[in-house]
C-alpha cells in the first residue's frame, strides 16, 4: 500500500531521521505520483534535507526552565522584559474574519517604536498566515494594519512575530523558507532604503 511509505516517512521526519523519511518519500512518490503532488512530499523531501544542513551545526541545547502552562495563557509565559514591548491578545478589531477561528490569537506591542506586529489571515483567500504591522498614530490610536509582505511573508504561514527593541531587527516563525517542517523560527533585518 504506497501511503504506508509515506506516514513512515512523516514519522521518520517527525523524528529527526531525515535521510530515512527520504527513502520513504521517494518509494512513495515513485507509487503515487498524483497523490504525491498532492501532499506536496517534494516540499517534504525538501524540507528533510533543509533539517540536514540546520542540524549539522546544532549545538549542545540546555533546558533552562520547565513550565507547565494553560493553553489560553501561554503567551504569559514569554518574559519580554527588557524588550521594549509586550505580548497581548489581539483585539478585536484587528481581528479580521478569517482571524475569528483563532482562540488565542497575540500580538506584539513594541513601546519602543510605537509600532505592533501580528499575524493574521487577512482577507482569507490564500488560506495562509501573513505578518502584518500597525503604526502608532499621533492621536494615540492605531493605523491601518499592512502586509508586510515578501521576502519574510510566504506561501506558507509565518506567526508569533517579536520586534527588537532596534526597530530593525524581526523574529518570525514560518512553515516556509527553509523550514525543516513545521514551524521554525526566523530574523529578518529592515532595509531602511
Amino acid at each position: 500500500e504506497p501511503d504506508v511509505f509515506y506516514h513512515l516517512g512523516v514519522a521518520y521526519h517527525l523524528n529527526y531521521r531525515f535521510f530515512e523519511a527520504i527513502v520513504q518519500y521517494e518509494k512513495y512518490m515513485k507509487l503515487n505520483a498524483a497523490a504525491a503532488k498532492k501532499r506536496e512530499v517534494e516540499r517534504h523531501v525538501q524540507m528533510c534535507k533543509n533539517g540536514m544542513l540546520l542540524l549539522g551545526n546544532i549545538k549542545d541545547l540546555y533546558v533552562l526552565d520547565k513550565k507547565e502552562v494553560n493553553d489560553r495563557d501561554y503567551y504569559r509565559s514569554y518574559n519580554d522584559m527588557g524588550f521594549g514591548g509586550r505580548f497581548v491578545i489581539k483585539p478585536e478589531e484587528f481581528k479580521l474574519k478569517a482571524d475569528k477561528k483563532i482562540v488565542n490569537d497575540i500580538l506584539f506591542i513594541s513601546d519602543m517604536n510605537q509600532v505592533m506586529v501580528f499575524s493574521s489571515y487577512g482577507d482569507g483567500k490564500s488560506g495562509n498566515k501573513d505578518i502584518f504591522m500597525s503604526r502608532r498614530l499621533p492621536t494615540g490610536g492605531w493605523g491601518t494594519p499592512e502586509n508586510i509582505g515578501s521576502p519574510v511573508n510566504t506561501t506558507y504561514d509565518e506567526d508569533y512575530p517579536f520586534l527588537l527593541p532596534d526597530g530593525k531587527t524581526l523574529f518570525f516563525s514560518s512553515k516556509g523558507h527553509n523550514s525543516m517542517g513545521g514551524y521554525d523560527i526566523f530574523k529578518s533585518y529592515f532595509n531602511d532604503e
